[in-house]
């Protein structure tokens, strides 16, 4: 099986609190909405999130599209 892994890093220092870090997660949102869309993105993505705010941390291993869940930057506004 083919993959594709897809890693995203995300900036959630101060700086990123409140209107920045929700437009970033709309992005997001969108982005893993038209992936799930494509019957071969499905079968081949898998998504990561590593979040930085001085130090960098894995937020989300990286998994299959499908069980990605949709609302990990919640915790940061």
């Amino acid at each position: 099986m083919r993959r594709l892994p897809i890693y995203f890093l995300i900036d959630v220092s101060e700086s990123m609190v409140g209107d920045p870090i929700q437009q970033v997660e709309e992005g997001l949102a969108t982005i893993i909405k038209t992936l799930k869309t494509d019957p071969t993105a499905i079968e081949t993505v898998w998504v990561s999130i590593i979040i930085f705010a001085g130090q960098a941390k894995t937020l989300v291993p990286l998994q299959e599209l499908i069980n990605f869940q949709e609302n990990p930057l919640q915790k940061f506004y």
